[in-house]
């Protein structure tokens, strides 16, 4: 069974924001040996909004879909993945050792749900050695992870009471292979106003975290705001060949509502 690590972000499929929604897990338990063979299911979606999106309407409907899907594969595979593109499409790419058998009631059950051949595709992507190359190739970046990390940091100060619009000392945290590139990036970043904390040399000589530099700036922790920090730190410590380790701030917690 599926892990309930699922995780949701906007990419670019082809120049064509999609939103991807992934099980983060599917590829760590064996699923690939046991479901080596992938299906995609395309929906169209039947009634969008201004940016080519579903209405809220029609998500709940492609979502209905979704877990119909779901609930029949069972035993027979799994669905780690489900896209929804700007072009008017969601695909629901799912894994299986029983292509012909689940496609069967796949069909079935869509028909149960009276949709007609115009609302969607099903089959197996062609020309591929290894079908579980369209699972890699929508797992997040790198620099996604890092956004992610950040994005459930904010979710999880937010549950714990905090006043996300109150600005407080957020500290930043890179790592560097070597003394120079440390030295760069600290100045880079203190040119946009980060305050250099500390260049410390923390690491082995033959190791790549070498030298750890800790930034810091007034920021107010909210969604829109560490999402801007967390890419920009990440592209500029990573045109220094170094690693960005995120953030961390003080809670800060609405006397009055307690």
């Amino acid at each position: 069974m599926l892990s309930d690590n699922w995780e949701v972000y906007i990419s670019k499929i082809d120049d064509i924001p999609t939103v991807i929604r992934i099980n983060m897990d599917a590829k760590k338990t064996g699923f690939p040996e046991r479901f080596p063979e992938c299906m995609i299911l395309t929906l169209t979606v039947l009634e969008q909004v201004e940016n080519g999106f579903p209405s809220p309407q029609e998500l709940t409907r492609l979502q209905e879909v979704e877990q119909a899907v779901s609930d029949v594969i069972g035993e027979e595979g799994i669905l780690p993945v489900s896209l929804t593109s700007q072009d008017g499409t969601r695909d629901l790419i799912m894994f299986t050792n029983q292509p012909s058998f689940l496609s069967t009631r796949i069909s079935n059950r869509l028909e149960k749900l009276e949709m007609t051949a115009e609302m969607y595709q099903l089959g197996s992507p062609s020309n591929s050695d290894d079908a579980w190359a369209w699972y890699d190739f929508v797992y997040p970046t790198e620099r996604i992870l890092t956004y992610i990390k950040g994005r459930n940091l904010v979710a999880h100060r937010e549950k714990s009471g905090d006043v996300l619009e109150i600005p407080r000392p957020i500290d930043y945290f890179a790592y560097f292979e070597t003394k120079e590139d440390a030295a760069s990036f600290a100045l880079v970043v203190e040119a946009d106003g980060f305050t250099i904390i500390s260049e410390d040399k923390v690491g082995e000589p033959e190791g790549k975290d070498n030298y750890l530099v800790s930034i810091q700036r007034v920021d107010m922790p909210t969604y829109d705001v560490m999402s801007d920090i967390d890419y920009m730190l990440y592209d500029v410590v990573s045109f220094y060949q170094g690693r960005y380790d995120g953030w961390g701030a003080n809670v800060i917690q609405d006397d009055s509502a307690q």
